[in-house]
C-alpha cells in the first residue's frame, strides 16, 4: 500500500501538478527553515547559565532608586559581607568588578578589556568548568590570575601554563607580575563573560590607597555608593523575600540616621539575568526576552501561513482529481485507502521540504549567527532528542496539513462527481477564504510593524543628542586620566598636532551605558534627605570636549582656584529636580549650594553653570539629572576632540598613537570613537528591524505564491466562462475587475482585522522608548496599498493569458 501510495504521489502530484507541488515545497521549505532556525536560536538563548548546578539558589542583588524609579544592576560592596555574616540564610556572597589592564606579549602591551576582579567565593557559586588548577585555592592572594583556555592559548600557545606569569602594570604605573593559578572555560551561554579573573582584593587595596592620597572616603565601606555587581547563594529551602527584608533592615541600621535610604534592594533569579534584564549599569551580553516572544509568534505565523497555503492548494489540486477519486471508489477503493493516500501525499511533500530545510539551515546558519553577533554551532543541537522532535513535528504538521483534504475528498459520491464536479467548485470554500484572509492578515500586521519600527529607529537616529559626537576620541587609561600631571604632559606633547583641539578626562562618556550615582544634599531645601544623581568626574575641559550648550552661568574656569574643588555644573533635568525641593532654584540656580554627601560627612559646593540636557544613556530612557564635578579619582578615560578632513582618520590615529607610546612605551593605546560607541545603542534595534523585515518579505512571498496558485486554478477553471462573457460583449478589463473583486474583498477584510492588532502591538513596543514617535497611521495605509497592489498584480498577471484566448479556440469543442 505504501509503495502504491508513493507511485501515486509521483504521478498525481510531482508529474501532473508541478506548479502546485513547487509552490507547496518551496513555501514549506522556507517556512520550516526559518521555523527551525528560530527554534535553535530560542533554544540557545534560553540555555544561558543552565550549567550552574545551584542556579535555583543563586540570585543577583539589584537596587531601585525611588526618586528616579531606576533599577541599577550594581550595589554597594558593604552589603555583601554584612549579609554573609548576619543573615544565616545566605550561604555565599560574591561581588565583582570589570577590569581592563594591559598585559605584555612579546614586548608589546595589549589591552584586555574582558577581565573581572572576583572574590574566591565566585567559584563556590558559579560552576565554570576548571581545566587545570585547584579552584579552592584560586585568587586567595592579589598576585594570582586565572585565565580562560582562549586567553592561555593567546599568550602562551598551550594550556600547560599554571605557575607561569603575566606581566602588567598597577594603577600607579608600577610593573607587576601575576601568577597563573588555573585555567577555566567560560561557556558562551554564560551571562558573565570574561577572558581572565583577578583578585577583587587588589581593587580594594588599590582604591583605598588612591582615595587616601586624594583625601576621599573609601567607597568599599559605603552603604549607599553603588558600583559593583553582587550575587548571593541561599541555603536550601530559604525564602528570598525574607532575606530581602533582612537586607533592608541592615541598610537602615548602617546608614546615617539623618540620611534615610532612597533606594530599595531586590533580587533577580540567576536564570532570569540574561533574558530579563533592562537595568542601568549592566554588563553585556544580555538577551531580549521580548524579542524571543516576537520571534516565536512570527515563526508560528510563518509556518501557519505555509500550512494554510498547503491546505488551500491541496484542495485546489484535489479538485482536478475529483473524477479520478470517483472512479477509484467505483472500482472498490475504500474511504480509508483514499484518506491514507492524501495523508501520504502531504507527508511526502512536507518530508521533502524538511530535508531541504535542514540542508538550508546547515548552509545559512553560520552567516545568520555571524550577523546576529552569535557563535552558535548547529552541530551542538544535533541530539537524539532534537532529531526525535523533528520527526514528530514533521508527522504532526503532515497530518494537520493533509487531514482536511483527506476528509473532504475521501467522502465524495462517485455518482455525483462522474457526471459533474460543479459541487466542488473552488469558489465555494468558506474555509479556504478564511485561510487566505489569515495569510493576508499576518502579512499586513508584519508590514505595519516593520514600517513603525523603521520610523522609530530613524527618529532615534535623527534626534538631537545635545552634544557633538563626531571626531571624539576616547582612550581608556587610569594612570593618565587620574593624574593632572600626566594629562598636562600629554597636552604638551600633542600641542604640535593642529587637529587635536581639546584634551580632557572623565570617569564616563555618553553612550557607555553606565552611570555613576553619588549622593547630594540641598542645604536650602524642604528636605534633609540626600538625592542620588548621575555624576561625571572630569577635568575642566569636558564641557568643551562634548560641545555642551551652557544655558545659564559659565563653564569651569582654571583661573578660579575654588572651581577645582567646589564648583558643579548641572543639566536641565537636575535643575528641574532641585526646583521640586526649593523654588529658589527656578529663577537663580547659579551660586546655589550643592553639597556632596560622603561617608565621613559632606563636601560643600556651589553651582556655577547649567547645560542643556544631552543624551548620555539609552534612548529608551529619559534624560536623567546629572552633576558634573572636578575630581581626579575614577577618571579612567582620556578624551580628545579632533578636527580632520575626509580620509585622514587613520593618519591622525597613527600620529597620536606614536606620541602616546613615546610618553608611555609600555602603555596600550586602547581607543574608540564616541560616535561608534553611541551608535551601539541602536544596533540591536536595527538588527531586530531587519529580522522583522526579512520575515515580512518571506511571509508576503509565501502568501503571494499561495494566491498565485489559487488564482491560476481559478483562471483555468473559468476559461470557458471568460470566452462566453467575451462573446456577449465583455472586455478584458471588465473580466480582470471581476476576478479582482473577490480577492480585493478578502484583502480589505484582512486589513480591517489586522489594524487593531497592529495598533496594540506597536503601542506596546513604543512604550519602551522615552523618546518615541506617535503612531504613524500612514504605515496602515502603506500596508493596505501593498497588499492590494501585490494581489492585483498577481491576479492580472496570471489571468491575462487566459482572458486573451480566442473564444473560438476555447468553445469549439462545445
Amino acid at each position: 500500500m505504501l509503495r502504491l501510495g508513493f507511485l501515486t504521489f509521483i504521478r498525481a502530484t510531482l508529474r501532473n501538478s508541478r506548479v502546485t507541488a513547487f509552490i507547496n515545497i518551496f513555501g514549506m521549505t522556507v517556512a520550516l527553515s526559518f521555523f527551525l532556525l528560530i527554534s535553535i536560536y530560542i533554544q540557545s538563548e534560553s540555555s544561558y547559565d543552565d550549567f550552574h548546578s545551584k542556579s535555583d539558589r543563586v540570585f543577583r542583588v539589584l537596587s531601585n532608586f525611588s526618586h528616579t524609579d531606576r533599577d541599577l544592576a550594581v550595589t554597594p560592596y558593604a552589603w555583601m559581607p554584612a549579609l554573609l555574616e548576619q543573615v544565616p540564610e545566605v550561604e555565599f556572597t560574591s561581588s565583582f568588578l570589570r577590569y581592563t589592564p594591559s598585559f605584555r606579549k612579546e614586548g608589546i602591551m595589549i589591552n584586555e578589556p574582558q577581565g573581572l576582579g572576583v572574590e574566591p567565593s565566585f567559584f563556590e557559586i558559579f560552576d565554570f568548568p576548571v581545566i587545570s588548577g585547584d579552584k579552592t585555592q584560586f585568587l586567595q592572594t592579589t598576585a594570582g590570575i586565572v585565565l580562560t583556555d582562549k586567553m592561555a592559548i593567546k599568550y602562551f600557545g598551550d594550556l600547560d601554563v599554571v605557575g607561569k606569569t603575566m606581566s602588567s602594570f598597577d594603577d600607579e604605573g608600577n610593573p607587576v607580575d601575576y601568577v597563573v593559578e588555573g585555567i577555566v572555560r567560560c561557556p558562551q551561554n554564560s551571562h558573565i563573560q570574561f577572558d581572565y579573573l583577578m583578585s577583587f582584593e587588589y581593587s580594594k587595596i588599590s582604591y583605598r590607597i588612591r582615595s587616601e592620597r586624594l583625601g576621599l572616603p573609601n567607597r568599599y565601606q559605603s552603604w549607599d555608593t553603588h558600583f559593583c555587581s553582587s550575587y548571593l547563594m541561599l541555603t536550601e529551602g530559604s525564602d528570598p523575600t525574607m532575606v530581602i527584608e533582612k537586607l533592608k533592615q541592615l541598610i537602615e541600621e548602617n546608614l546615617d540616621q539623618n540620611r534615610p535610604a532612597r533606594f530599595t534592594p531586590f533580587f533577580q533569579p540567576l536564570d532570569d539575568v540574561y533574558l530579563k534584564s533592562d537595568f542601568s549599569n549592566d554588563f553585556p551580553p544580555r538577551g531580549n526576552y521580548n524579542l524571543l516572544v516576537v520571534l516565536s509568534i512570527v515563526a508560528v505565523a510563518l509556518l501557519a501561513t505555509a500550512l494554510f497555503n498547503f491546505v488551500n492548494l491541496s484542495i485546489a489540486n484535489s479538485l482536478k482529481r475529483v473524477k479520478e477519486i470517483g472512479l477509484k471508489k467505483t472500482f472498490g477503493s475504500t474511504r480509508l485507502s483514499l484518506f491514507t493516500q492524501f495523508i501520504i501525499d502531504a507527508f511526502l511533500l512536507i518530508f521533502i521540504s524538511a530535508v531541504l530545510a535542514v540542508i538550508a539551515i546547515t548552509i545559512l546558519f553560520p552567516q545568520i549567527t555571524d550577523y546576529l553577533g552569535k557563535s552558535i554551532q548547529v552541530a551542538s543541537f544535533l541530539t537524539i532528542g532534537n532529531a526525535l522532535f523533528l520527526i514528530i513535528f514533521v508527522v504532526a504538521i503532515s497530518i494537520i496539513a493533509g487531514v482536511y483534504p483527506a476528509l473532504k475528498f475521501s467522502t465524495i459520491k462517485p455518482s455525483k462527481v462522474l457526471y459533474s464536479s460543479s459541487s466542488y467548485s473552488l469558489e465555494s470554500g468558506k474555509l479556504r477564504n478564511g485561510l487566505i484572509v489569515f495569510q493576508l492578515f499576518v502579512s499586513v500586521i508584519l508590514i505595519i510593524c516593520t514600517s513603525v519600527i523603521y520610523k522609530q529607529i530613524r527618529h532615534m537616529t535623527d534626534i538631537d543628542l545635545g552634544f557633538v559626537k563626531e571626531h571624539k576620541l576616547v582612550v581608556t587609561h587610569w594612570g593618565i586620566g587620574e593624574s593632572d600631571f600626566e594629562l598636562n604632559r600629554l597636552r604638551n606633547a600633542l600641542s604640535a598636532l593642529t587637529y587635536v583641539k581639546t584634551i580632557s578626562a572623565s570617569n564616563n562618556v555618553p553612550g557607555r551605558g553606565r552611570s555613576y550615582y553619588r549622593s547630594f544634599s540641598l542645604p536650602e531645601s524642604n528636605t534633609d534627605e540626600p538625592i542620588s544623581i548621575s555624576t561625571f568626574y572630569s577635568d575642566m575641559q569636558v564641557i568643551d570636549f562634548l560641545g555642551l550648550e551652557i544655558i545659564k552661568g559659565r563653564d569651569f574656569d582654571e583661573n578660579i582656584t575654588s572651581d577645582s574643588t567646589t564648583a558643579y555644573i548641572i543639566n536641565e533635568s537636575a535643575l528641574d529636580l532641585f526646583t521640586q525641593y526649593s523654588e529658589v532654584w527656578r529663577d537663580n540656580p547659579i551660586g546655589q549650594s550643592l553639597d556632596r554627601v560622603l561617608s565621613d560627612g559632606t563636601r560643600s559646593g556651589r553651582v556655577v553653570g547649567v547645560v542643556k540636557d544631552f543624551h548620555f544613556d539609552s534612548f529608551k530612557k529619559e534624560i536623567e539629572p546629572l552633576v558634573i564635578c572636578i575630581e581626579s579619582l575614577g577618571r579612567s578615560r582620556v578624551l580628545m576632540k579632533l578636527e580632520y578632513g575626509a580620509g585622514e582618520q587613520q593618519k591622525v590615529i597613527s600620529e597620536i598613537q606614536s606620541i602616546w607610546h613615546g610618553l608611555h612605551p609600555d602603555s596600550a593605546f586602547n581607543y574608540r570613537f564616541l560616535d561608534d560607541q553611541f551608535d551601539q545603542y541602536l544596533q540591536n534595534d536595527r538588527i531586530n528591524a531587519q529580522l522583522i523585515s526579512l520575515f515580512t518579505l518571506i511571509t508576503i512571498t509565501i502568501s503571494s505564491l499561495g494566491i498565485l496558485g489559487l488564482v491560476s486554478f481559478v483562471s483555468k477553471s473559468r476559461t470557458k466562462e471568460f470566452s462566453i462573457r467575451k462573446v456577449i460583449g465583455a472586455t478584458p478589463l471588465s473580466l480582470l475587475l471581476l476576478l479582482n473583486r473577490k480577492f480585493v474583498k478578502l484583502v480589505l477584510i484582512s486589513c480591517l482585522l489586522a489594524y487593531p492588532v497592529s495598533y496594540l502591538l506597536m503601542s506596546t513596543w513604543l512604550k519602551q522608548f522615552a523618546y518615541r514617535i506617535g503612531m504613524p497611521f500612514d504605515s496602515f495605509v502603506l500596508a493596505t496599498l501593498i497588499s492590494l497592489v501585490v494581489t492585483a498584480l498577481i491576479i492580472s498577471g496570471v489571468c491575462a493569458i487566459d482572458i486573451r484566448k480566442s473564444p473560438t479556440e476555447v468553445l469549439r469543442s462545445e
